[in-house]
């Protein structure tokens, strides 16, 4: 063989290496972010279905109450602050986690 054919095998060669690792850096990190983002969903999963549990016994101790007059004193009671007009909390949420067309 030839220097030029061996030049030529061998930039082949390195170039296919370097693809076969570059695509299997974007797998791993691929799969890395899936692992954060269900991480993150299970985390919210769960906090939802605690706050569901929450706003059920609340609803069940405003329905036992018979006198609907008291029914801020017993949210008050439970622990849950009044809600104002001026009082406003909003969710952040990053762009990288919302999905794109």
């Amino acid at each position: 063989m030839t220097k030029r054919n061996k030049r030529k095998k061998n930039l082949v060669l390195a170039s296919v290496l370097f693809s076969f690792s570059l695509l299997t850096f974007f797998y791993f990190f691929q799969v890395i972010k899936m692992s954060e983002t269900a991480y993150q969903i299970g985390k919210n999963n769960t906090t939802i279905d605690y706050l569901k549990k929450e706003n059920a016994n609340l609803k069940l101790s405003i329905s036992q109450q018979k006198n609907l007059k008291n029914a801020e004193e017993k949210i008050i009671g439970e622990g849950f602050l009044k809600v104002s007009a001026s009082t406003r909390n909003y969710i952040v949420i990053p762009e990288i986690s919302l999905a794109k067309k």
